[in-house]
C-alpha cells in the first residue's frame, strides 16, 4: 500500500513538471496522447489500488478498479490538454472576414497616417490600426473596406 502511494506522488511531480514545462516532456509525434494524461494514470491507479489494498479489497478487484479509473483519467487528461493547447494554435479571424465590418474610431485617422479603430468580431472587441484616405475623428463609425497588413484595415467613413 504505501509503495503505491509513493509511486502515486512521484506521478503526480512529474505531472506537474510536465505541466509547467510544456512540450519539454511530450511524447513525439502523438498529438492526443499526452505525457501528463500517463503520469495521472498511474497516479490515479496507484492511488485507488492502494486505497482499496487498505481496505482489503482481493488483488484482481483493486487492480482491475485501478486500471479503470486509469484509462478513464489518462484519456480524459490527454483529450483536455489536446484541446486546451489547440485553442491557442487557432487561427484569429481570417482578415478577408473583416472587410465589411462596422468599427468605431479611437485614436483619429488621418491621410497618410495611422490611427485606431474597435471592431466587434466573432463576439470580442479587436483593435485595429486603420488608414483612411480622409481624415475621420475620434467616435465616427467607419467601415472596413480593405486590410493593409494582418494588423492593419482601410477604413471609410459611414458618416
Amino acid at each position: 500500500m504505501a509503495t503505491l502511494f509513493i509511486i502515486g506522488v512521484i506521478a503526480v511531480v512529474i505531472a506537474a513538471a510536465s505541466l509547467l514545462f510544456d512540450g519539454v516532456l511530450e511524447l513525439p509525434d502523438s498529438e492526443w496522447l499526452s505525457f501528463t494524461g500517463l503520469c495521472a494514470g498511474v497516479a490515479v491507479f496507484c492511488f485507488v489500488g492502494g486505497t482499496m489494498q487498505g481496505f482489503s479489497a482481493p488483488q484482481w478487484l483493486w487492480i482491475t478498479a485501478g486500471i479503470i479509473s486509469a484509462l478513464a483519467v489518462t484519456g480524459g487528461t490527454s483529450v483536455l490538454l489536446y484541446k486546451l493547447r489547440k485553442v491557442g494554435m487557432a487561427e484569429t479571424t481570417p482578415l478577408r472576414a473583416m472587410i465589411g465590418t462596422m468599427g468605431s474610431v479611437v485614436v483619429p485617422i488621418e491621410p497618410g497616417a495611422f490611427g485606431q479603430i474597435n471592431l466587434v468580431v466573432g463576439g470580442e472587441t479587436v483593435q485595429m490600426n486603420a488608414v483612411a484616405d480622409e481624415s475621420i475623428a475620434i467616435s465616427a463609425s467607419v467601415r472596413v473596406i480593405d486590410y493593409e497588413s494582418p494588423t492593419c484595415v482601410r477604413v471609410e467613413n459611414l458618416r
